[in-house]
């Protein structure tokens, strides 16, 4: 490598070095393209929903980590009302990135994580305690526009994210449901909000 170098001409080591260093800053910096500028905008306005405000450094948990708790713990129409308000404006936000910059917003570890959890922590809501009773109860308390919420983020999510992902992660929150495992695979299935037939 040192004869490489002592023997090679200076302008082909000077060159070769700034290729290399273009290649490294490309890769550890890239390019700040129309999808980032989209996803900062998408950024802000899920801050403090998804995202902690930087401004507020006491905050040590954001809306929707405070929300689904009230909503777990009292498990009511009420106490659910600021969870699936906020589950409803972060779509209003996901529709006004373009479809080309979608699947780079849904991505974004806190957005995947909270598309994923959310449909898990509905379908929880509508099982409740212990098992429901057959598939007539399997929508629990939940109404029109709660259910409406749990099929466009499902929609949302199987449009730009792989089915078999999605799936996996359905199937193992299916056996974790209380109950779930003492029925037959198929009636948990058709007891539980997964089974829903979304429009």
């Amino acid at each position: 490598m040192d004869d490489f170098l002592r023997n090679s001409p200076r302008w082909m080591i000077v060159g070769g070095s700034l290729a290399l260093a273009l290649v490294l800053l490309l890769i550890f910096n890239p390019p700040y393209s129309a999808c980032d500028s989209q996803f900062e905008a998408f950024k802000n306005s899920q801050t403090p929903f998804l995202y902690l405000d930087p401004a507020k450094k006491f905050m040590t948990e954001t809306e929707y980590q405070k929300a689904s708790q009230i909503c777990e713990e009292r498990n009511l129409p009420g106490s659910c009302f600021q969870y699936f308000e906020g589950l409803r404006l972060m779509m209003r936000a996901i529709e006004t990135v373009s479809f080309e910059c979608q699947p780079t917003v849904l991505e974004k570890s806190e957005v995947k994580k909270t598309f994923f959890d959310s449909l898990v922590f509905i379908a929880r809501l509508a099982w409740g305690v212990v098992p429901p009773q057959s598939y007539l109860d399997k929508t629990g308390w939940l109404d029109s526009v709660h259910l409406s919420t749990f099929c466009e983020i499902q929609s949302k999510l199987l449009e730009h994210i792989p089915g078999d992902e999605w799936a996996q992660a359905r199937e193992q929150a299916l056996q974790a449901l209380p109950g779930a495992a003492q029925l037959d695979r198929k009636e948990a299935w058709n007891r539980s909000l997964f089974s829903l037939k979304c429009p």
